[in-house]
């Protein structure tokens, strides 16, 4: 008997081929775009979870107040933590610190003649840093790996690229960078770093031989990270408890941790719920993923109320059908699993087609996300079984509800023909459509904002010119040379690109604008030496005299630094600016100057190297956004490189209508002659610059395909109900029609439900899309402002789309002949 619903199932789907069509392409299409989505959030929730002690492994945050007001927030913290939780907290079973360089700078050595400077992040850790992740090293001892001196750990890709098939560990590296004195000996060989890491690294090598100074320092503000290992069972709060005791304890006596208070993040929180300065990397936002699962959930829903309402369109050409069937003996159950086999049919040819979409469209939705698309990753999910559990419930409800039709049947009704399930109609489908639409609506306005968004950071006025400038990593930045001889190397360059008619200007600088500052400190320049502790954040940065003019920052009061003349060469410290700077608008406001003019040759303490120094004001600038507008301008003091140390990037701007083809082959002609033995490559600033707005472009890319998705299906929608209002009015609209309604008059009719759907959704969602756009763009320091084009284009959108597939629909039903349907009245 099973095998007859079969059959009459596949007969009626194939009857009926439109609508079973879009019923398997709307089923299909959400179900597609519900499994991205629940990758894309199984992707963002694995972070860091591979690690077998990942839930007793906690990161130290710091916190800093100043009479009750939050100075910074931070994921560096105190060196000293690192001690006090070894030698004075039971409840610590490893801990270990680390600082990072960052990613874009590159390590430079060399092996067998050959130079490399690898980008990619290198990291310099204590030697409990591989017992407390000890799945990353593959080979070597994890007690003894960062203990050798000058010992470092490679990563596998490393080993391959470098070294081939020749065992690495013991191996040394022919030339090295100025960041040890001793060429580093290769003790381990570690993996590479996941990509669902919150912190990623090519390199590891000992804290304690480039960093000794910042180590000794235990209580000064500093670049390092502190990880514990708690002992199983140990509470996370009373570990801070402890610490923070501790740091009340010594406050007195040591300043720089007055109103300083940790806490411990899990390790597993830290890419979606950590946002503090001085991130290992951007984290995800535990926001989005909730938003997308919601905007899967409605997809999913739009997609089975869609299906009823098809259905129920359908169900009024087979009303006969079932009314014959009951009065020669089916009871309301054999009806009710008949309907249920036909649905069961549907869904298994959409998940079919389902799955050839996710075949051919995971490639793109890893390109446009960078999430790959794993099936097995994503069932072992600990919240795919409530995904799995929402389709269930979801796909059993939506089987169940045009079964309802038929319980309500009465037979002689259907042989008669006078049954009409219109009746009663808008008590589920309106509802149904109004969320629908308002889905529609909210999902095009968010798209909206953040392409607004996205389009003001990037086009907005920054204050700095990264046009026509591209940018070249200096590849003996950290070489272990000589100031004089870096300075000789630049100068050749420089000479010789200014011979070129299609370079302007040429200057070294140990940032550039999209790049990361490294040089960040607190407590660094003072108006005098007795002013209190500062936990303000400066950002230092070392340029030569042309960096200014070469990048249009505005030099609002003083000078910049001195040109260099043709002299004789000079050490630094000789040179007349040796001791001035350049600070920037915010800097001058923060050190109690009134204006940038006030600023200027004003002496104060500066503790650039070792100890506070006096040094001259000579100059204020404005406020530019060395980084993205996503991001707060920080107060920026600029110190010159005299052209000979901190010279991390070469930066290099064309003339106006310049062939930039010819040019770059001119340029790297002229680098071929002066670094022989170094690769060529260089990026272009504007594109390197927008590369901050990767996080929004993702965004907005998702929101673009999900947005789409929603419209489509809701206009599968639309069409489901014009299906049902025309065929179950069709009578009424036959005799409307005969007395002399016009054209326009029954489109009304027809289209009036659904008009009243979109003005009830318009104004329940309008102040939705208002709130939320609000509360999103609150998160970044410059933003655009809410326009009517956001509130309402939207609207207008799903409007003009609902009525283009309404009147379609409409119109067919209203050109019927009708005598075709008032003949046997």
């Amino acid at each position: 008997m099973l095998r007859s619903y079969f059959i009459i199932a596949i007969r009626q789907l194939t009857k009926s081929r439109i609508f079973s069509a879009i019923n398997v392409l709307g089923l299909a299409v959400a179900l597609t775009a519900f499994m991205f989505i629940m990758q894309y959030a199984a992707f963002e929730s694995s972070f860091d979870k591979h690690y077998t002690n990942a839930d007793r492994i906690y990161r130290v945050a710091l916190r800093q107040t100043d009479i009750g007001t939050v100075k910074q927030e931070s994921a560096h913290s105190y060196p000293g933590i690192y001690d006090f939780a070894i030698e004075h907290l039971p409840e610590v079973e490893v801990a270990t610190r680390f600082a990072k360089i960052p990613a874009n700078t590159g390590f430079l050595f060399g092996y067998q003649d050959k130079i490399y400077n690898e980008t990619g992040g290198f990291i310099n850790a204590d030697s409990n840093f591989f017992k407390v992740f000890p799945e990353l090293l593959l080979r070597g001892d994890p007690k003894t790996v960062l203990k050798t001196p000058h010992g470092i750990v490679i990563a596998e890709s490393i080993a391959r690229k470098v070294f081939g098939n020749v065992d690495p560990i013991g191996q040394q590296f022919d030339s090295v960078s100025e960041r040890g004195s001793e060429a580093p000996v290769i003790t381990g060989v570690m993996k590479d770093m996941p990509a669902n890491s919150h912190f990623h690294a090519k390199f590891v090598a000992r804290i304690e031989d480039n960093w000794r100074e910042v180590v000794d320092a235990k209580w000064l503000p500093s670049t390092v990270f502190n990880y514990l290992l708690l002992k199983n069972g140990a509470s996370p709060n009373v570990v801070s408890s402890e610490i923070n005791d501790m740091l009340e304890s010594i406050a007195a006596n040591v300043p720089d941790v007055k109103g300083a208070a940790v806490h411990l993040q899990p390790l597993t929180s830290i890419h979606l719920e950590s946002h503090f300065s001085d991130e290992f990397e951007a984290n995800g936002s535990i926001m989005l993923i909730y938003l997308l699962l919601g905007v899967g959930v409605v997809i999913m829903s739009m997609s089975w109320i869609n299906y009823i309402n098809i259905e129920t369109a359908r169900f009024l050409r087979r009303a006969r059908e079932v009314g014959v069937r009951r009065v020669i003996g089916s009871g309301k159950s054999d009806l009710v699993l008949q309907f249920l086999v036909e649905f069961l049919c549907i869904n298994c040819f959409a998940t079919a087609v389902a799955g050839s979409l996710i075949y051919m469209f995971s490639g793109v939705f890893t390109d446009v996300t960078g999430v790959p698309f794993d099936l097995v990753s994503l069932l072992h999910w600990d919240k795919m079984w409530l995904a799995l559990l929402f389709l269930l419930v979801g796909t059993v409800a939506t089987g169940i509800g045009p079964c309802v039709y038929i319980i309500r049947l009465k037979p002689a009704l259907a042989l008669k023909g006078s049954f009409n399930p219109a009746n009663g109609r808008g008590l589920l489908r309106r509802p149904l459509l109004v969320i629908q639409f308002s889905a529609s609506m909210f999902l095009f306005a968010s798209l909206l904002v953040i392409n607004a968004q996205l389009d003001y950071m990037r086009v907005s006025n920054r204050k700095v010119d990264v046009d026509r400038v591209i940018a070249i990593k200096n590849p003996i930045a950290y070489a272990a040379q000589e100031v004089v001889d870096k300075y000789n190397n630049y100068s050749r360059l420089r000479n010789a690109l200014d011979q070129l008619p299609a370079v302007e200007r040429v200057e070294t600088s140990s940032a550039i604008p999209g790049t990361e500052i490294g040089f960040t400190y607190v407590n660094l320049i003072k108006r005098t030496t007795n002013d209190a502790f500062d936990p303000t954040r400066y950002k230092v940065m070392f340029v030569g005299e042309n960096f200014l003019p070469l990048y249009g920052i505005n030099l609002l009061a003083g000078r910049n630094f001195e040109i260099e003349g043709g002299g004789s060469w000079k050490e630094p410290w000789e040179r007349d600016d040796w001791y001035k700077i350049i600070i920037n608008e915010k800097a001058s406001r923060i050190l109690g100057f009134k204006s940038p003019q006030e600023a200027v040759n004003q002496v104060v303490k500066f503790q650039v190297f070792d100890e506070f120094q006096d040094h001259e004001i000579i100059g204020v600038v404005e406020d530019y956004h060395h980084e993205a507008l996503n991001r707060e301008t920080h107060p920026m003091i600029l110190k010159s490189n005299f052209n000979s140390y901190q010279q991390v990037y070469y930066s290099i701007r064309f003339q106006t209508g310049a062939n930039p083809h010819q040019a770059i082959s001119d340029i790297e002609t002229s680098w071929r002659g002066i670094f022989p033995e170094h690769p060529f490559e260089y990026f272009f600033l504007d594109d390197y610059y927008d590369q901050q707005f990767k996080n929004e472009r993702k965004i907005s890319a998702v929101f673009s395909f999900f947005a789409a998705i929603a419209v489509f299906i809701g206009c599968l929608g639309v069409l489901g109900m014009a299906l049902f209002e025309s065929r179950a009015r069709i009578k009424e609209v036959s005799i409307r029609k005969v007395l002399g309604a016009s054209l326009a008059s029954l489109l009304g009719l027809l289209s009036r439900e659904q008009m009243k759907c979109l003005v009830i959704s318009s104004a329940l969602v309008l102040p939705v899309i208002w709130y939320a756009a609000e509360s999103w763009l609150s998160t970044y320091p410059y933003r655009v402002d809410i326009s009517v084009i956001v509130l309402f284009v939207p609207v207008l959108i799903v409007i003009g789309a609902v009525s283009l597939v309404s009147s379609l629909q409409a119109l067919k039903a209203v050109n019927v002949n009708p005598v075709e349907h008032l003949k046997n009245e």
